[in-house]
């Protein structure tokens, strides 16, 4: 893969606002969990990252009172995943796993935050999703011209490579598959449509991580000549 090709994707971090939840405080204590999930996703992607499988999350935990912080470095923290005891310790406000689930089933995770006032214990749900490809297609309404070239582009979301180039790209045009592997940017020379059938490409493009052959994503979308 082409540096120049890949230059305009980042690995970011993302940060997901978990809603304010409370099972069990004293005066008025509530508890805020964030947590981050360490995938790829284009710079300009303005929603939420989501949390595929194996990918390494880190969750944080924050007591508030009217408002304000609490600072809870001297207090004790236990962390549970799935009902499986995670980590402890004295100011333990934050844990880092990978997922272990598969889309649709996600994770339960419990924290409890052990203050002499009582105990606040929070329970949290982390999503898994899948990850997810985006054709890019610069024309509008999808449509080309006869004798021209096209250039689109397979854009990925949510895979759980550090690098890339581990990640391998294919294509298909009409059920053929293309010689070029391993790149994420497809060019087509398009002649001009001898039938009404030769009208419509259907373009499927494909991501696979090279590192977890069980990781990869597909999706389609057609072209049309005129």
């Amino acid at each position: 893969m082409q540096l120049a090709k890949i230059a305009t994707f980042l690995l970011l971090i993302g940060f997901f606002f978990a809603p304010l939840k409370i099972v069990s405080a004293q005066a008025g204590d509530s508890a805020i969990v964030t947590w981050e999930a360490n995938n790829f996703y284009p710079a300009d992607f303005e929603g939420k990252p989501q949390t595929t499988f194996r990918t390494p999350i880190t969750v944080s935990v924050e007591v508030v009172r009217a408002g304000k912080l609490l600072n809870i470095t001297g207090t004790n923290i236990a962390w549970y995943v799935d009902d499986s005891f995670m980590d402890e310790g004295v100011g333990k406000k934050s844990i880092t796993f990978n997922t272990r689930n598969v889309y649709g089933e996600g994770h339960l995770l419990k924290i409890q935050i052990e203050r002499t006032e009582g105990t606040i214990e929070v329970i949290e749900r982390i999503p898994v999703a899948k990850p997810r490809v985006v054709i890019e297609i610069p024309y509008l309404n999808s449509i080309i011209s006869a004798q021209s070239k096209a250039t689109i582009k397979a854009i990925p979301y949510f895979f759980t490579n550090t690098l890339l180039s581990g990640l391998k790209f294919s294509w298909d045009i009409n059920g053929s598959r293309q010689s070029s592997i391993g790149d994420n940017v497809l060019s087509l020379n398009i002649g001009t449509p001898q039938a009404a059938s030769q009208q419509t490409l259907l373009v499927t493009g494909t991501i696979q991580n090279n590192i977890s052959q069980t990781e990869f994503s597909n999706t389609y979308t057609k072209l049309y000549i005129r």
